[in-house]
C-alpha cells in the first residue's frame, strides 16, 4: 500500500489578482483600502459629472461600479448584487475597471463582461479575505538501511486562491493520491479542506 503525507498551509505571498496582466482592477472609494482612489478625482469631471472615459467603459462593460459588504470578511459584487445589508453593505464603494484594450479580453458582449467581471470578484473576494493555499506532497517509503520511514517530497506548489480551486486541482492533477489503496495523511494549517 502505498502511503503519502499532503500538507496544505495558506500562501502569504499570493499577488492580488489585480496585479495579473491582462486582468481586471478594482479601485476602491474607502481610504482605508490599499487600492484606494478618491472617487471626485478618479471618475468625476470638473463639473461633477462621470467622466466621458468612464461612462463609456461603463456602457461597454469594460467597468462596473462595485458594491462592498465588509462584516467579518469582505465580499465585494457588482453593484446591487451580492449581499446588501443597510448597516454593512455601501452600495457604491468602488469601480472595476479593464483598463486594457477590449480587444484583449475573451467577453465580447455586455452581458459576458459583466458574468467575466462577476468571476474576477470572486477570485478577489477569496484573496483579500486570505483564502490563498499551497501545498506539498511527500511519499512516505520505509528505509530498509534504518526500519524507519522516511517522506521524499514529490510534488509541492503554491499560489491557489480559493479552497473550492486547490481542492479540485488536487484532484485532477495528483489523483493518485485518492484512489483505496492509498494512505493518505492530510496536515497542515489548511488540511481542513480536504475533509
Amino acid at each position: 500500500m502505498a502511503k503519502f503525507t499532503l500538507r496544505i498551509d495558506h500562501d502569504p505571498d499570493v499577488e492580488s489578482p489585480c496585479e495579473n496582466d491582462g486582468s481586471w482592477k478594482l479601485y476602491s472609494f474607502n481610504s482605508r483600502h490599499i487600492n484606494y482612489r478618491d472617487y471626485r478625482s478618479f471618475i468625476l469631471d470638473e463639473r461633477g459629472e462621470l467622466k466621458i472615459g468612464i461612462r463609456r467603459k461603463l456602457e461597454v462593460g469594460t467597468a462596473f461600479f462595485v458594491s462592498c459588504y465588509e462584516h467579518s470578511g469582505i465580499a465585494y459584487s457588482l453593484n446591487g448584487e451580492g449581499t446588501q445589508c443597510r448597516w454593512d453593505t455601501t452600495a457604491v464603494a468602488g469601480i472595476l475597471v479593464w483598463e486594457h484594450s477590449p480587444k484583449d479580453m475573451g467577453a465580447k458582449n455586455y452581458a459576458d463582461r459583466q458574468q467575466d467581471a462577476r468571476n474576477f470578484l470572486e477570485e478577489y473576494n477569496h484573496w483579500v479575505n486570505g483564502q490563498c493555499y499551497c501545498y506539498s506532497i511527500e511519499k512516505i517509503a520505509k528505509c530498509y538501511a534504518c526500519n524507519h520511514e522516511h517522506g521524499e517530497i514529490v510534488a509541492s506548489c503554491g499560489g491557489y486562491i480559493g479552497y473550492d480551486f486547490l481542492k479540485k486541482m488536487l484532484m485532477s492533477e495528483h489523483p493518485e493520491l485518492f484512489v483505496p489503496d492509498v494512505e493518505l495523511e492530510v496536515t497542515g494549517d489548511a488540511a481542513w479542506i480536504m475533509e
